[in-house]
C-alpha cells in the first residue's frame, strides 16, 4: 500500500499546482480589469461623487427599479407555480410545462425579445384582441419585466418545485391524514421547504435581472429604462466616452458585489422535478373548488407568459418571405462564428472548472481555508462581472496594444468562457469532489495518473456532470448578445448579432427565420450534447449500442 502513496501524492500535486494557478490567474485577471475601470473611471474622483450627478443618480434607480419589479414578480409566478404542480402530481401536459421551464434557461434574449414582442408589442396579439387598453404607456419598462419574468419565473419554480419534492413522504402522509387545508400545507410543509433555497434564488435573480443588457437594449424602448448595463453600452459604442464607461461599469461591480456577499449565492438545489414521487399520497386539499381554481388560473398565467408567445413566433413567422436570408454567405458565417465560439467557450468553462473544482477538493482536504475560500471568490467574480462591463475592461486594457475589432472574436471567446465558468463550476463541484474521495487511493495503487486517469475514470462517472456544463455554456454562448455588441461589425457577426441588426432595421421576416434557427440551434445542442455524453458513458461501460 506504501509503495503506491506516491502516484497519489504526484496526482495532488499535479491538481494543486494546477488549481493554484487557475485561481491566481482568473482572480488576476479580475482585479486587473478591476483596476482598469477604476482608474479609468475614478482616477480623479470619488465613487460617491458621482450620485451627485443627476444622470447617474437616474440609471441606478431605473435599473434597481426595473430589477426589483422583475424579482418580484418572478417570485410570486415562481412559487405559485412550484406549489401548482406539487399539488396536480398528474396531468396531461404536465411534463411539457416542466421541459418549457428549462427551455428558458437556455433560449437565447434575443428570442425571447421577438416572441414577447408577438404577444405584447404594439402590433401583438393582446393589441389586436382587446386593444392597446392593456398596454401601458411605459412599455419600455413592462417589456422589460415581462421578459425577466419570462426567464425568471421557470428557474424559481424549478427550484422550488425541486424542494418540495425532497419533503419526506411521511410528513405527506401525515398531513393528508390530518385532514390539512391549503393554508396548513403552506404554513407548516411548503414554506419551510421553500424558504430554504428561496433566499439564493431570488439574489441570483436580482442579480440576473440588475445586469440585464440584450433585452433591456431589444425592450426598453427609450430613455425611460436607460439601465446601467445600456449606458455603458451607449458610452463606449456611440459616444467613446471611456472614464463615464468606466465609471458605470466601477458603480455596476460594486453593487453586484453587495447583493453577492448579502444573500450568499450558494448551490442552488436545482435537481430535476420528479413526476411520480407525489403519486401515491392524496392530498387533502386537493379536491377544493378554490385550490383548484388558483391552480388552473396559475397554470394559465404560466402558459400565457413562457408558452403563449414561442407559439406566436412560430405560427406568425413568414417563411416565404424570410427563407432567402438562409442561402446568404452572410448567414453562414454568423452560423459559423457562433458554433465556434459556442463550443470554444463551453470547453475553455468546463477546463477552468475542473481545475478550479479540483483545487477546491485539494485544499479542503488539506485544511487550507484561505486558498479554498479565494477559490470560491474566484468563480464567482464572473457572476458579478456582467459581460458588458467585463468587454469594457478589455476594450480599455488592449485598446493600446492591439487592434480590438480584428481581434473580436478571441475577446468574445474567452470572455464568454469566463462568463459561463460559474454556472459550470457549481454543476461539476459537489460531483468531482465525491468522485476524488472515493477513487483516489484506487487509482494510485493502480498507477492510473494524468489524461489516462481523467478519462477513463473521472469523465466517465461524471459524464452526465460534464455533459450539462458543456451544454449549458455552449447553448449560453451560442445565443449570446452581450460583447458582440461591443465588437460586431459586417465582417464579424453572429447569429444574435445578425438579428440585433434585422429588429433594428425593421427586417421583420428575415428576423423570424433567424429566431427560429436560433430557438431551435440552442435546444438541438443542448440536446446532442447531451445524448454524447450517454453514448460515452454506453462506451465505457462496453455498451456501444446507442
Amino acid at each position: 500500500m506504501n509503495s503506491h502513496t506516491p502516484y497519489h501524492h504526484v496526482t495532488s500535486r499535479r491538481r494543486f499546482y494546477a488549481g493554484l494557478a487557475g485561481v491566481f490567474g482568473l482572480s488576476g485577471l479580475a482585479l486587473l480589469c478591476l483596476g482598469i475601470l477604476w482608474q479609468t473611471g475614478l482616477g480623479h474622483s470619488s465613487i460617491f461623487d458621482l450620485f451627485h450627478n443627476h444622470y447617474f443618480r437616474h440609471v441606478v434607480l431605473i435599473t434597481v427599479q426595473q430589477a426589483l419589479l422583475s424579482v418580484a414578480g418572478a417570485t410570486i409566478i415562481g412559487v405559485a407555480g412550484a406549489l401548482a404542480f406539487f399539488r396536480r402530481d398528474q396531468f396531461f401536459g404536465r411534463h411539457f410545462f416542466l421541459l418549457c421551464c428549462f427551455s428558458a434557461m437556455i433560449m437565447p434574449t434575443s428570442v425571447a425579445a421577438l416572441a414577447l414582442l408577438k404577444l405584447w408589442g404594439q402590433s401583438g396579439l393582446i393589441v389586436a384582441l382587446f386593444g392597446d387598453n392593456l398596454i401601458p404607456d411605459r412599455l419600455g419598462l413592462w417589456s422589460v419585466i415581462l421578459a425577466h419574468v419570462f426567464f425568471n419565473a421557470p428557474l424559481i419554480m424549478r427550484v422550488s418545485l425541486s424542494s418540495l419534492e425532497a419533503i419526506s413522504p411521511a410528513q405527506r402522509r401525515q398531513a393528508a391524514l390530518l385532514g390539512f387545508s391549503a393554508l396548513s400545507y403552506f404554513r407548516i410543509l411548503e414554506w419551510p421547504a421553500i424558504a430554504a433555497s428561496l433566499a439564493s434564488v431570488i439574489g441570483l435573480t436580482f442579480l440576473l435581472c440588475f445586469t440585464s443588457f440584450s433585452l433591456v437594449l431589444l425592450l426598453g424602448g427609450g430613455p425611460s429604462v436607460t439601465t446601467l448595463e445600456v449606458s455603458i453600452y451607449t458610452a463606449l459604442r456611440f459616444e467613446f466616452n471611456l472614464p463615464q464607461a468606466a465609471s458605470l461599469s466601477v458603480i455596476q461591480l460594486v453593487i453586484c458585489a453587495i447583493i453577492l456577499f448579502c444573500f450568499r449565492l450558494g448551490r442552488l438545489n436545482n435537481a430535476p422535478p420528479t413526476t411520480t414521487q407525489n403519486s401515491s399520497i392524496m392530498r387533502s386539499d386537493a379536491t377544493s373548488k378554490l385550490v383548484l381554481g388558483f391552480d388552473i388560473a396559475v397554470l394559465i398565467v404560466i402558459f400565457t407568459l413562457n408558452i403563449l408567445p414561442l407559439i406566436l413566433l412560430i405560427l406568425s413567422s413568414d417563411f416565404v418571405t424570410g427563407l432567402p436570408i438562409l442561402g446568404s454567405h452572410r448567414f453562414f458565417s454568423a452560423l459559423y462564428h457562433s458554433v465556434t465560439l459556442a463550443f470554444g467557450a463551453a470547453a475553455i468553462s468546463l477546463l477552468c472548472a475542473v481545475i478550479l473544482a479540483g483545487f477546491s477538493f485539494e485544499t479542503t482536504g488539506r485544511g487550507i481555508n484561505f486558498l479554498n475560500y479565494l477559490t470560491e471568490i474566484t468563480h464567482s467574480l464572473f457572476l458579478i462581472i456582467p459581460a458588458l462591463v467585463l468587454g469594457t475592461s478589455l476594450f480599455i486594457l488592449l485598446r493600446s496594444y492591439i487592434d480590438i475589432f480584428s481581434h473580436g472574436y478571441w475577446l468574445i471567446l474567452v470572455a464568454n468562457a469566463l462568463l459561463a465558468l460559474p454556472f459550470s463550476y457549481r454543476v461539476i463541484a459537489p460531483a468531482l469532489h465525491l468522485h476524488l474521495s472515493q477513487t483516489d487511493r484506487l487509482c494510485a495503487m493502480m498507477h492510473l495518473t494524468g489524461l489516462k486517469r481523467f478519462f477513463f475514470s473521472t469523465a466517465s462517472a461524471l459524464r452526465h456532470e460534464f455533459s450539462f456544463a458543456f451544454a449549458l455554456s455552449a447553448a449560453l454562448s451560442f445565443g449570446d448578445l452581450g460583447i458582440i455588441t461591443l465588437f460586431g461589425s459586417q465582417e464579424f457577426e453572429t447569429l444574435p448579432y445578425m438579428l440585433f441588426q434585422f429588429l433594428n432595421r425593421y427586417g421583420a421576416p428575415e428576423a423570424d427565420i433567424l429566431a427560429l434557427i436560433l430557438l431551435a440551434s440552442a435546444i438541438l445542442i443542448y440536446a446532442v450534447i447531451g445524448r454524447l455524453g450517454a453514448l460515452w458513458g454506453r462506451i465505457m461501460s462496453g455498451q456501444t449500442n446507442v
